[in-house]
């Protein structure tokens, strides 16, 4: 459940979520999930890139960046699965 913290923020992100705070659908999800999908593909192939090279440091933070963001991935996978 969100706390009033967090709906002070979606709301701030997007003036609708507060009044729609109990109305996800699978669909909103699934967008969310793909949108998610896309920034993990650019995080990747960024890594790959830096990954042996004078970066390799900040391959390594963004291979955990990835990592973070593809269990939240996961997560709201799990989520819209439970919506069904």
């Amino acid at each position: 459940m969100l706390d009033s913290r967090r709906i002070g923020l979606l709301s701030r992100v997007d003036p609708g979520a507060a009044r729609h705070r109990g109305m996800i659908s699978a669909s909103e999800l699934g967008s969310l999930a793909s949108t998610l999908e896309d920034i993990l593909r650019r995080i990747t192939a960024m890594a790959d890139d830096l990954v042996g090279g004078p970066d390799d440091s900040m391959a390594s933070s963004l291979i955990d960046v990835e990592r973070l963001l593809r269990s939240g991935a996961r997560r709201l996978d799990r989520i819209r699965r439970d919506l069904d």
